[in-house]
């Protein structure tokens, strides 16, 4: 229900102050206002997110039954301790909440509650790892083991053609090395796609599924939605919840702040800039007594014709009552 109020005394009782409670109301608002009138890309988001992770997790399970039939004959990239440490990552993952309780000693005590600095550096840690050994160094290593064969077959050919001389260097420019000296990683072992076929097929399409999906979500997740903040923040989207023309000026007027005032709200809790009397037109509601500025207010109630803190209905005309 639009209408009621957001509990900001809880949140002044967390230890906001009344700016940073302010702006935490507008943006919860904000995107309530944003998912009930953008329903149906939200609602194809969210299949997609869950077609995402129901693939993501069968990929998981066909890599876990691969890697416990798979031999322990080695190969020429450590695919096996590639496949044991991202198995641990997602462990990890499984076990977030387990380890922020026992490991590091938190249990959030609501959903907007910030996560300590420890939790933060785990999270991070974890991030880095799934980045750097799973995807980075997994992509590199599939490569090689793809094309070992052929670039040890290619290099092979090419010191046997090549110039007899014992010398390491080739044409007398010290950066050119002689061919004989240019080899594949770990030649001397097979390939694993052909030492684990399976493995390393499942790998690699994991691999290029969880690059692919990752920038998906983020892109969803991030970019999406802070274009369409963006885009009301301008003043772009107008809903069918919008204030009817007129109703800015009827329910608001001009200010100028006085320094008590500036000092309980030294910001716009849309736009998060500081007031300045003088500079952009400040108005405040005159139901609930809500500062904004005015250009702030009016590209808000293009979407919602309710006060961005409290929810107070903003759209009522004179000859409305």
């Amino acid at each position: 229900n639009e209408s009621e109020p957001a509990p900001r005394q809880a949140l002044l009782d967390s230890g906001l102050t009344p700016a940073e409670a302010d702006i935490r109301l507008v943006r919860r608002h904000q995107y309530e206002v944003l998912h009930r009138h953008f329903t149906r890309f939200v609602m194809c988001t969210g299949v997609m997110f869950v077609l995402v992770f129901l693939t993501g997790l069968s990929m998981q399970i066909a890599f876990i039954v691969r890697f416990i039939q798979s031999t322990d004959e080695e190969c020429n990239v450590p695919l096996k301790l590639w496949g044991a440490i991202t198995m641990i990552v997602w462990l990890l993952r499984v076990l977030r909440s387990w380890i922020d309780r026992f490991l590091c000693c938190w249990t959030p005590l609501s959903s907007d509650e910030p996560a300590p600095r420890r939790v933060v550096l785990k999270d991070i840690s974890i991030a880095v790892i799934d980045c750097v050994w799973v995807v980075a160094l997994g992509l590199f290593w599939l490569l090689e083991g793809r094309s070992a064969t052929e670039i040890s077959e290619n290099s092979t050919g090419t010191a046997a053609s090549g110039d007899s001389d014992s010398s390491d260097w080739k044409g007398g420019d010290w950066w050119e090395p002689s061919p004989s000296t240019t080899k594949a990683p770990d030649a001397s072992l097979p390939a694993c796609e052909s030492v684990h076929p399976d493995l390393y097929l499942i790998a690699m399409v994991y691999v290029c599924f969880h690059l692919a999906s990752a920038v998906y979500v983020w892109l969803n997740i991030f970019g999406l939605h802070s274009c369409l903040r963006l885009l009301v923040r301008r003043g772009l989207l107008r809903t069918s919840s919008a204030a009817p023309k007129g109703a800015l000026d009827e329910n608001t007027m001009p200010v100028e702040l006085t320094p008590e005032e500036l000092a309980e709200h030294p910001t716009c809790p849309i736009c998060i800039d500081d007031y300045q009397n003088g500079g952009e037109v400040i108005v405040k509601t005159k139901t609930c007594g809500h500062f904004y500025h005015k250009q702030c207010l009016k590209n808000w109630l293009n979407t919602a014709r309710t006060c961005p803190i409290c929810r107070e209905d903003l759209g009522c005309l004179a000859a409305d009552k």
